[in-house]
């Protein structure tokens, strides 16, 4: 059984920054997830969702523990990165919050695929370079 967690937040311009308070977890049972517009933070027995009220770049967001607070760092994106944020989670019917879950968390995991078949791709080439320098000798 998980507790809902706490958190304070801030916004300027382009980014916002939240503040969660760890209750004494170790920093190495700390789970984080980020998409675009979803935060799921996680330390036993605490979990804090956060379904974003507008989009981050999740690639440029950053997460970091300092003093026993888990500070995340969120780079607004799109036409959000111009607007004052009134809320900081979106308001919407149950229905609606899962579907926009769903949504960020299957562009999340076509994303890492994606950049996992790079890699792959990447690792092969490197291969073939240093066979074919080796067989030029």
């Amino acid at each position: 059984m998980f507790v809902k967690g706490t958190y304070s937040w801030k916004q300027c311009e382009s980014s916002i920054d939240i503040s969660i308070p760890l209750k004494g977890t170790s920093p190495k049972l700390v789970d984080v997830l980020l998409t675009e517009t979803y935060l799921k933070v996680s330390f036993r027995p605490f979990l804090l969702e956060i379904d974003l009220l507008h989009c981050v770049d999740d690639r440029k967001s950053q997460a970091l523990i300092k003093d026993g607070i888990l500070l995340i760092h969120l780079i607004k994106s799109g036409s959000a990165s111009i607007v004052t944020w009134d809320f900081l989670e979106f308001e919407g019917t149950e229905q609606m919050v899962a579907d926009r879950r769903v949504a960020a968390l299957t562009k999340r995991e076509k994303v890492v695929r994606e950049m996992h078949e790079k890699a792959k791709q990447r690792r092969v080439d490197d291969q073939r370079m240093t066979l074919r320098h080796q067989v030029s000798r």
